[in-house]
């Protein structure tokens, strides 16, 4: 939207997605305090998405 990032889960609230300054596949949702990374295969394309929540609980989901 914009210049700026969202993600929404199905049964969740949307979160803007705040680039991590050093990371370049790595951002923090909020307000929810999650942190969003995207692997890539050697050919630099997104293979997979990595959902670290505050709590600790990863959720990996692989690009089909």
């Amino acid at each position: 939207e914009g210049d700026k990032l969202f993600a929404q889960p199905p049964s969740g609230e949307r979160a803007e997605l705040v680039p991590d300054p050093g990371a370049a596949d790595k951002f923090l949702a909020q307000p929810v305090g999650a942190t969003v990374s995207f692997e890539r295969d050697a050919a630099g394309k997104v293979t997979a998405i990595i959902v670290t929540m505050p709590n600790g609980q990863v959720i990996k989901a692989r690009k089909t």
